[in-house]
């Protein structure tokens, strides 16, 4: 029997990982219809049980590893965002479903992270909050803010040139008439990504000094949150945001969420949640595993397969 090349082993490969992964999307397609009435009944009027099917199958289908994902845990990160009101879909960036390596079971799980414009979303659907805003300071544009008795914020944009990211803020204005703010350094920023377990270095056990997952993806958006959610504190919050929050924050410290008491129809609460040890977040620019696990890179980034021959 002739060994075969290792362009032709990798063509094997290549068309058996393409079949599992049809046959994985075509098995959380169908599980996720299944749960159309479930996911119906929790839904605000403003969402279809049908649109977030759509939308959520379009979403795995551009991330491979999400199609790897255990399909309990895809199935409860789409209930937990559709309980909040939320649409995991990347280009909205209301919320997204991001692929972690759950060291304990051994493969890939989704978890839910809410974006910049879902916390706005659902700070304005409160009913108390008139308008909601986030905008980055670049160092060409004319910014100016004061806290104190006489509190002011002013921001009038470069119209080119911009410069380098200075600040980052967050405004509300409330239905009772009053206002608030809060505005952020871009070391404030830094120092809340670094407290984030998800961006300690897979190699040095370290926090990385440069953004890794979904903060290098999306670093604009995760310091617009991170003004947000410093904001929210001053803000009256309707459940779905509470809700949200300790979703996101659980997520963010690197922390294993256990969809399964949502799978099963189950309100979300922090006691209907079980969180497990720290999980691997995967780096879709890198191809690796990023977190503080004691495993080796070399046996969860190249994992061993069967010969092909």
């Amino acid at each position: 029997m002739s060994t075969l090349t290792t362009t032709a082993r990798n063509a094997v490969q290549n068309g058996v990982s393409t079949q599992q992964t049809a046959s994985s999307i075509t098995t959380i397609r169908t599980s996720i219809d299944k749960m159309l009435p479930q996911i119906a009944k929790v839904l605000p009027k403003h969402l279809s049980p049908e649109r977030v099917s759509r939308i959520a199958m379009t979403t795995i289908q551009k991330n491979p590893k999400l199609a790897e994902c255990d399909v309990k845990s895809l199935l409860g990160a789409v209930m937990a965002a559709s309980q909040v009101g939320l649409e995991v879909d990347d280009i909205l960036g209301q919320a997204y479903l991001v692929p972690f390596w759950d060291s304990k079971n051994r493969r890939f799980a989704a978890q839910l992270q809410i974006g910049y414009k879902g916390f706005l979303d659902l700070a304005r659907r409160s009913g108390q909050v008139i308008n909601i805003v986030s905008q980055v300071v670049y160092e060409n544009d004319d910014f100016e803010f004061e806290y104190g008795f006489d509190e002011t914020l002013k921001h009038k944009p470069a119209t080119r040139n911009r410069g380098t990211c200075l600040y980052v803020y967050a405004y509300a204005n409330l239905k009772d008439g009053g206002r608030v703010f809060e505005v952020l350094t871009m070391e404030d920023v830094e120092k809340a990504r670094m407290s984030s377990q998800s961006q300690k270095d897979f190699n040095t056990k370290q926090i990385s000094k440069t953004p890794i997952g979904i903060w290098a993806e999306h670093y604009e958006s995760m310091a617009r949150k991170t003004a947000i959610r410093r904001l929210a504190k001053y803000l009256p919050l309707s459940v779905e945001m509470l809700r949200a929050t300790s979703l996101d924050e659980l997520s963010d410290g690197g922390k294993k969420v256990d969809y399964s008491a949502l799978v099963e129809g189950n309100e979300i609460t922090i006691e209907a949640i079980a969180v497990e040890d720290e999980i691997l977040e995967y780096n879709e620019q890198t191809g690796e595993l990023v977190s503080t696990s004691g495993e080796t890179n070399e046996a969860l980034n190249n994992p061993v397969q069967e010969s092909l021959i």
